[in-house]
């Protein structure tokens, strides 16, 4: 999927992203932010990074507890900048960037106190890579928190029912990525504290609201744009074949995976 197609997508999906998922997503963002929490005394100086911030949700959290440090978000979708400005103005330690994630150790290398990345990183290309690389972005002490989904992280869920509907439909990403990202880490100098699930429970009022926020404010918006609304609509009648009546109740497992960066 290139950079443009998915800086669209969440353009588009902004508004409704934060409205609708972000508090159905909130125990996941929560575990990513006290893991860090727990660990403030001990960070070493430099700012705190946010990449794929979103709305700002972790930010405006984490702020109140580091009243002192620079936070930096940086999101390739200028639309959800626009949404955490608007969430951040009251704060005044924060700065938000329409910016690459993929890559801060040409910006921040050797520099940041810390990183927290809530449900980004499956979205990137190699995310293996990518996390090795913000594992070089550490100072020397700094903490990793990062909460992403697993592709097997809701086997019995309507999640799994979409993967299922879209493997006859589009070829399926590689999910080798999540075996590599500890030993990712670990290369990048980095020492796993955590890695665990984070499983909570959502709500949706039925089948249908769930499928049409997945396609308008959520991931698969990319998805409504590079196939179009005749193939939507069909999955959409698929998916909605055989559900239920009535309201939709699914639990989500997230993967939490904590690091430090080892001294050099």
């Amino acid at each position: 999927m290139s950079d443009d197609l998915l800086a669209r997508s969440w353009d588009q999906a902004a508004e409704g992203y934060a409205r609708y998922f972000t508090p159905r997503f909130r125990p996941g963002i929560e575990a990513a932010q006290a893991e860090l929490i727990a660990r403030v005394a001990l960070l070493p100086a430099g700012p705190v990074l946010f990449p794929a911030c979103g709305p700002g949700t972790e930010i405006a959290w984490i702020a109140r507890h580091l009243p002192e440090r620079m936070l930096i978000g940086l999101d390739l979708s200028p639309g959800m900048i626009e949404v955490a400005r608007r969430e951040l103005a009251d704060v005044q330690n924060v700065e938000l960037e329409a910016a690459d994630c993929r890559t801060l150790s040409n910006r921040f290398a050797g520099t940041a106190g810390a990183i927290v990345s809530s449900f980004g990183l499956q979205q990137m290309p190699k995310p293996d890579e990518v996390i090795a690389d913000w594992t070089r972005t550490l100072a020397p002490g700094g903490i990793l928190s990062v909460v992403c989904w697993p592709r097997s992280g809701d086997d019995d869920g309507p999640g799994a029912v979409i993967r299922r509907l879209l493997a006859n439909r589009v070829p399926q990403p590689d999910a080798s990525w999540q075996e590599r990202l500890v030993p990712a880490v670990q290369a990048a100098g980095g020492e796993v504290l955590a890695d665990r699930p984070v499983a909570f429970r959502q709500e949706h009022e039925s089948a249908e609201i769930f499928f049409d926020a997945m396609t308008e404010w959520g991931p698969m918006r990319a998805l409504r744009l590079r196939h179009g609304e005749p193939f939507v609509a069909e999955l959409r009648a698929e998916f909605l074949r055989d559900a239920a009546p009535g309201p939709l109740s699914q639990v989500t497992i997230a993967r939490l995976l904590v690091a430090q960066r080892r001294p050099v």
